[in-house]
Formats: C-alpha cells, sequence, structure tokens
C-alpha cells in the first residue's frame, strides 16, 4: 500500500456524499440568510473545504458567523470530516477584516494552522481541524482528572 493511499468503507459513495455537503450549504445560507456560502466535499479525502461565509452586512457583527461555524463543525464531528480553509485576505465589501483576525475566530472552533510539526500534506490549506468526538473529550478530561488525583 502507497503511503498516500487511502481505505475506504465499501459504503462510501462519492455521489450521497456530496449531495450531503450541498444539502447543508443550502440549508445554511436559508437558515441564516447568508449572502454566500461555499463547502466543497474533498471526495476521498475525508474532508470539507470552507472557502468562504459571507454575513450580510446588516447581520455582521451579531454571531451568525458563529452559529454557521457550529454547525460546520457539529455536522464534520458527526460525520468523521476532516474540515480546511485558508482565511481571506482584508476585504472590506465581504467584512473581512483582517487574516489575523480570522485566524483567531477559526482557532475559538479547533482549527490548527497546517504548518510545521502539524503540517498534514495531504492538504495544502492554511488551516486544518480534526473531527472530534465526544469519546475523545472525555479521554481528556479522565487524563485531567487522574493527574490531578495523588
Amino acid at each position: 500500500m502507497k503511503i498516500n493511499e487511502i481505505i475506504l468503507p465499501a459504503e462510501y459513495n462519492e455521489e450521497a456524499v456530496n449531495e450531503n455537503i450541498s444539502a447543508l450549504q443550502t440549508e445554511l445560507e436559508q437558515k441564516y440568510n447568508l449572502k454566500s456560502l461555499f463547502l466543497a466535499d474533498m471526495g476521498k479525502r475525508n474532508a470539507i473545504e470552507l472557502h468562504s461565509i459571507i454575513v450580510n452586512k446588516e447581520e455582521q457583527g451579531a454571531g451568525t458567523g458563529s452559529k454557521v461555524m457550529q454547525e460546520i463543525i457539529a455536522y464534520a464531528d458527526a460525520n468523521g470530516k476532516i474540515v480546511v480553509l485558508d482565511p481571506g485576505l482584508l476585504d472590506k465589501q465581504h467584512g473581512t477584516t483582517s487574516q489575523s483576525r480570522l485566524r483567531k475566530f477559526y482557532k475559538r472552533f479547533g482549527f490548527i494552522d497546517n504548518k510545521g510539526r502539524n503540517k498534514n500534506y495531504e492538504f495544502r490549506n492554511l488551516m486544518i481541524r480534526y473531527p472530534q468526538s465526544n469519546e475523545s473529550v472525555n479521554e481528556a478530561t479522565e487524563m485531567k482528572i487522574s493527574d490531578l488525583t495523588i
């Protein structure tokens, strides 16, 4: 087996996955009255690429972007998907103030910089977030508790 070869479950259906991502995108655009949302399924890499979330100007600063991110992350976690993205550059027309502010925003949702020791060469994107489950959260909590006991 090659290093970059990915083994997929027999029931993997690329068309169904694409439809699910497209349905999620449409649902979130309508639910939050977004100017634009663009998600892409990265096929057999078991990942979703977030290209953009553009909140209408009159709704910026009201937590809409955070709610959309929470739903994307919940979907990714429930489906065991990695989420990758490239924080946008300054664009006042779309409400982007700076890339560093966007990086801070995405880090609140568990994204890390895809570089250095954290570099996943399967993705060219600048930031990456691995799926998290309740089990991994529980294990981390148990480890912290056991570290505190004497």
